[in-house]
């Protein structure tokens, strides 16, 4: 908790300056109520069993030089009645967008590797951003992030440097790379993912393939984890 508040406080600071000179600054939200109907004996009626609600704050200017510089805050309070409970920061980063591309650097923030190469699948998982990973051993947020990002005609190219812990101060402790091609309906993708050996010293690799028909989609991604304690595909 000490880190989330650490990290909220830094992103605020930075946030702070691009707020009180940006022309455009916009705040918004979100609730969500899970209600159910219980019929048993002793416990008629109708029951809340989660609440959430999300604020989020986004300042953006353009600087003399072209740079647009976009700044984004937003905090999740929950009470899930028994299980983890807000609030908690969800995302806090900054990016500079020019002609070389977009520069991102974000104390939390929701994974672009997920929402690119998995998100598809949500609807078929938890809504919880956090039991996303349920069925694969990718995470759906990140934290102390750098990446840069850019797009070639049709193709998406994205690197990220992710530094969650001071354990290792030579190296990134997670390198990750993917491209996504998209025409249309139709979106082509793969990622890789390189841990480093305080952070349990594995590789991933993805691939996904996605069409929107309109009316249903659909969807595919496979993933391949090597371990190297066992030197094992899982």
């Amino acid at each position: 908790m000490k880190r989330k508040l650490l990290v909220a406080a830094i992103a605020a600071t930075m946030l702070a300056p691009v707020v009180a000179s940006a022309a455009d600054v916009t705040m918004g939200g979100r609730v969500r109520v899970n209600l159910s109907q219980s019929d048993v004996d002793g416990a008629d009626g109708m029951l809340i069993n989660e609440n959430k609600a999300r604020l989020r704050a986004q300042a953006a200017e353009t600087t003399d030089g072209g740079t647009k510089v976009i700044a984004q805050l937003e905090v999740e309070f929950a009470d899930n009645h028994g299980g983890a409970n807000g609030p908690d920061l969800r995302n806090a980063r900054i990016l500079f967008i020019n002609d070389m591309g977009t520069f991102v650097f974000a104390g939390d923030t929701p994974s672009g590797y997920w929402s690119d190469l998995y998100g598809h699948l949500d609807q078929f998982q938890s809504a919880n951003a956090g039991d996303s990973d349920d069925y694969f051993d990718q995470s759906a947020e990140s934290g102390n992030l750098a990446a840069y990002a850019n797009k070639f005609g049709p193709v998406k190219f994205v690197a990220a440097w992710v530094i969650p812990s001071n354990s290792n101060e030579e190296e990134p402790d997670v390198l990750s790379l993917r491209a996504i091609w998209s025409d249309g309906p139709l979106k082509i993708g793969g990622g890789y993912n390189m841990f480093a050996e305080n952070f349990g010293d594995r590789s991933i690799m993805t691939f996904m393939a996605g069409f929107d028909a309109g009316v249903a989609k659909l969807g595919l991604t496979a993933e391949s984890v090597s371990r190297e304690a066992d030197d094992a595909d899982s």
